[in-house]
C-alpha cells in the first residue's frame, strides 16, 4: 500500500544547522567581522553532550582551531503541534566564544562582545527574519537574552552553564518559533501578470 503521510516532522536540529551556516558564511565575509569572526561553529545536545564534545575537540587540533564562536542548540525541546501544517515549539541558545578569567568588565566587553558576539546575535535576528521555514514574526522572535560573562566551570563563577571552558556568552531562553511543513508545492503568483498596469508597461 505504501505510505499515507504526506509530511515529515521537522528537524529542528537541521534547521538550525543550516541558519548558523548562513551566519557564519555571512559574517567571515565581511570585512568588517572577517578578522574577529572568521566561522561560527554549531553545536546541538544536551549540556553533557556540548561539554563532552568540546573536551574532544581540544585534542584533535582542527577541530581546535575552530571551536570558537560557537552556537549551541541546547535539548529541552517541548513541540506543539497546531494542525498538520504547522506546529510551534521553544528552543534555547548560547552564543558564545572562549575567553579568560583575567580580563577585566571593559576589556571583555571591547574585546568579546562588542567585536564578536553582538554581532553574531544582530546577524541571527536579521537571518531569522528571511528564513522561509519558520512563519510569523521571526524578526521579532520571543526569547530573553541574558550576558554570561565569564561563564564556564572553570572560571569559578557558575552562571547557567556547565561548559568546562571559560567563555564569554549570551544566552537566549525560550526562542519561540512557529514552523511550517508545506505539504504542497507552490510558486506565489506574478501580481504583475494578473493586473493590468496602471502606468501601461508590461
Amino acid at each position: 500500500m505504501g505510505k499515507t503521510f504526506d509530511t515529515t516532522p521537522i528537524s529542528i536540529k537541521s534547521y538550525f544547522e543550516e541558519i548558523v551556516g548562513i551566519i557564519s558564511d555571512n559574517l567571515s565575509t565581511d570585512t568588517d567581522f572577517s578578522e574577529d569572526i572568521p566561522q561560527v561553529s554549531f553545536k546541538h545536545g544536551t549540556w553533557a553532550d556540548i561539554c563532552n564534545e568540546l573536551m574532544n575537540d581540544n585534542v584533535d587540533p582542527n577541530k581546535k582551531s575552530i571551536k570558537y564562536p560557537l552556537i549551541c542548540l541546547i535539548y529541552n525541546t517541548n513541540e506543539k503541534y497546531l494542525d498538520r501544517r504547522h506546529n510551534s515549539f521553544e528552543v534555547d541558545l548560547l552564543i558564545c566564544t572562549n575567553s579568560d578569567r583575567n580580563l577585566t568588565n571593559d576589556r571583555r566587553y571591547e574585546d568579546k562582545y562588542d567585536t564578536i558576539l553582538m554581532p553574531i546575535y544582530a546577524e541571527l535576528k536579521a537571518v531569522l527574519s528571511n528564513y522561509k521555514k519558520f512563519i510569523g514574526y521571526n524578526q521579532r522572535f520571543e526569547h530573553t537574552k541574558t550576558d554570561l560573562p565569564k561563564a564556564g566551570s572553570e572560571s569559578g563563577d557558575q552562571k547557567g552553564t556547565n561548559l568546562a571552558d571559560i567563555i564569554d556568552g549570551i544566552y537566549l531562553k525560550a526562542c519561540r518559533f512557529i514552523a511550517a511543513n508545506d505539504l504542497l508545492d507552490y510558486t506565489a503568483p506574478n501580481l504583475c501578470e494578473l493586473t493590468s498596469c496602471p502606468y501601461g508597461i508590461d
